[in-house]
């Protein structure tokens, strides 16, 4: 749900952290998320910190990358369990909230080249746009797959450093 918000133009998006908890009416931990003993996030610590999490702070620079563009070269599968769209010329998504594979061939915007895929990070294969912006693509069920111009392999810091 994250991705698709971060991807979508529609609103502002925020992106809430959370923290673990057993009961329905567990208040939040005593425990500060920042102090001088570091971040108290994820496993073993009171603290989810969502937004730490990578595929939301690089859909996150996804987002900046598409600016203010509309939806363009909008597509969805048969059965409609999977969609793809631009967001003009800096940014593409394909998502699969379907139980099978999604196999595709699209046309996007993003200049021709090889792009790392933000949400799956640096053990992601290459993904190839050619120069008429034809892209084949496997999306995995439950999953996605997000280029942007930024995350171009021609010598571009794809991937967000969160130090926050």
């Amino acid at each position: 749900a994250n991705v698709f918000m971060l991807a979508h133009p529609f609103g502002y998006p925020k992106v809430m952290s959370s923290y673990y908890f057993t009961g329905k009416d567990d208040p939040p931990p005593n425990t500060p998320v920042h102090s001088s003993s570091g971040v108290a996030c994820g496993d073993g610590h009171p603290w989810v910190c969502e937004h730490r999490r990578p595929e939301i702070a690089n859909m996150v620079t996804w987002r900046k990358a598409a600016g203010s563009a509309a939806i363009s070269s909008f597509v969805a599968s048969d059965d409609g369990e999977a969609i793809a769209f631009c967001r003009g010329t800096g940014a593409c998504i394909a998502m699969n909230r379907g139980n099978s594979p999604w196999s595709v061939q699209l046309n996007w915007t993003l200049p021709a080249g090889s792009y790392k895929d933000v949400l799956r990070g640096p053990q992601a294969g290459t993904v190839e746009v050619g120069k008429d912006g034809s892209v084949q693509l496997q999306v995995a069920p439950l999953n996605a797959v997000a280029l942007h111009r930024d995350a171009g392999l021609a010598g571009s810091s794809w991937l967000t450093e969160m130090v926050i």
